[in-house]
């Protein structure tokens, strides 16, 4: 039931600024309201998938028996570096091989001095 009632509010909110969000006369009259909108209506989007990855990761779980803590950091891990290969393989494409080798390495180095604090 939750789902029901997170979802709903969530596509009732994306509606109202969807359809509300053409007319420019209305978003500029009440861009504050259509921001504050927009700002719920995008929360919520981002818990529901978050609790719906969430719930998959148990899912996961439960199938093959692998620790929870194990499963989120690798995923994580793999959703870290996602757009690091992405990047790079389009600058290496576009004719910048050391500019890509140097993003592959500095990238990774990046994420773990911010993230341990170095």
């Amino acid at each position: 039931i939750f789902w029901i009632i997170y979802g709903s509010i969530a596509l009732i909110l994306s509606l109202l600024v969807l359809i509300f969000g053409w007319k420019k006369n209305l978003v500029i009259k009440n861009g504050g309201a259509f921001a504050l909108i927009s700002l719920v209506g995008s929360a919520l989007w981002i818990n529901l998938t978050a609790e719906l990855f969430l719930d998959f990761l148990a899912l996961i779980q439960v199938a093959s028996g692998l620790p929870l803590t194990y499963l989120s950091l690798t995923i994580l891990a793999w959703g870290n570096s996602m757009d690091d290969l992405l990047v790079d393989y389009i600058i290496s494409k576009n004719g910048h091989g050391s500019m890509a080798v140097t993003g592959v390495f500095s990238g990774q180095l990046f994420n773990v001095l911010v993230g341990f604090g170095g």
